[in-house]
């Protein structure tokens, strides 16, 4: 009997490799056409180039932060999933260059269900994730409080608390060294030095109470309403003609379609291109569905896609330059300019993701790859109208506007 490649159409087929898809699809032609299978090779290697970007971005998003015994044991067996998931694709490139059918069959079912594995074991620790409660409501404060716990407990050594404080450092000596502080901001670095010194010297019987000073002091200087906090960062206006929220930076009403009024920029903080990015996302986007029909070339598309990149990276350093804090800066000043400086960050991580993507789409022309590539563009950029927002709100207060 004469195994045959399995059908793509199951619910629970996996979605973490999009490329895999075209991979069967292809082995199932050359098994109609009597073709070698090594042709379809070039998908095998977009496979495992896509799991590969997957598995480096799976390792960096362990750093910084204190997992439980069941985490562990969870991501233990994730990392085990890769390690056959790798040892399967040698396999599978073998078979298919030894042109042995049978044993490419079994390969391939053996991927798609270590692939139908490692989504599960990644949903589940997602889940318990975000059903732990959290120390702090703040996320800068409960990392450090979860790593600090780590240390109490006698489940983690010190590493992953100093590593967090270095970062916390040069803010919060900024923060700290302006002699205009208000009571609640000094009392908030007096509980930062605390913490410090107990790390750096490794006084462990002082760490608890270290911690909650950091806590309380912490949660009384940011003092945010944090719900509050979520919605301002949606900002708009009411529609004149229906009423409905109207984005920040859109033209025509989402609800009606009417023309919004012009809103004057000439003295806004922030750079002219910010307000093209809508529009540019609007080419990107109309790009990507003519590629899809077939009406332009994946050269064509990059290019488009391409000119857009270019405006957000300049719209980005533009940002990035306003992200800066010195030890006159006020306290709301450094915490402004490090939630800047961290939406970037996040965003030029999508724009990457997006164009390994792009990259990886003009080798196999899969449409799964193409709306990963468009989901983390569309993410990089309206994230990056966001951060936009956040230099305002910081430029507003330094009243130097008319700087830019």
């Amino acid at each position: 009997m004469v195994l045959t490649f399995p059908a793509i159409n199951e619910e629970d087929f996996p979605q973490i490799v999009p490329p895999l898809r075209t991979l069967i699809e292809e082995l199932a032609d050359c098994d109609a056409k009597g073709l070698p299978l090594h042709t379809a090779e070039v998908h095998l290697r977009a496979c495992d180039l896509v799991l590969s970007a997957f598995f480096e971005g799976y390792k960096i998003s362990l750093t910084h932060y204190d997992y439980d015994a069941k985490e562990i044991e969870m991501i233990a067996v994730g990392f085990a999933i890769f390690e056959r998931l790798g040892q399967i694709f040698t396999l599978t490139y073998r078979s298919l260059n030894n042109d042995e059918h049978d044993l490419t069959v079994l390969n391939v079912i053996t991927i798609i269900e270590s692939l139908r594995q490692l989504e599960n074991i990644l949903s589940e620790q997602r889940k318990y994730r975000y059903s732990k409660p959290k120390l702090s409501e703040a996320t800068g404060l409960d990392e450090i409080l979860r790593a600090g716990k780590a240390v109490v407990e006698g489940r983690r050594d010190w590493t992953q608390l100093i590593s967090l404080l270095e970062r916390l450092r040069p803010a919060a000596e900024a923060m700290c060294s302006n002699p205009n502080n208000p009571p609640s901001v000094e009392a908030h670095c007096t509980a930062l030095e605390q913490l410090f010194n107990v790390t750096a010297n490794k006084l462990i019987e002082e760490l608890p109470q270290a911690l909650e000073n950091l806590k309380v002091t912490g949660e009384a200087f940011l003092a945010v309403d944090f719900e509050a906090e979520r919605a301002s960062n949606a900002p708009g206006f009411a529609c004149p003609i229906c009423g409905a929220k109207v984005p920040q930076w859109d033209k025509k009403c989402p609800s009606c379609n009417a023309k919004m009024p012009d809103r004057s920029y000439e003295q806004d903080v922030l750079p002219t291109e910010v307000f093209e990015l809508p529009k540019y996302l609007d080419k990107a986007t109309a790009a990507a569905e003519k590629l899809r029909e077939g009406s332009i070339s994946f050269d064509e598309f990059y290019a488009k896609v391409q000119a857009v990149i270019d405006n957000v990276s300049y719209v980005n350093s533009r940002l990035t330059g306003m992200a800066v804090y010195n030890s006159d800066s006020s306290a709301e000043e450094c915490q402004l300019a490090q939630n800047l400086h961290d939406m970037l960050t996040i965003n030029n991580d999508y724009l990457s993701h997006a164009v390994e993507y792009f990259q990886a789409l003009g080798q196999t022309m899969e449409s799964e790859m193409l709306d990963a590539g468009m989901e983390y563009f569309i993410s990089g950029v309206d994230g990056m109208r966001q951060a936009a927002l956040e230099a305002r709100k910081l430029e507003r207060l330094r009243g130097c506007a008319s700087a830019y």
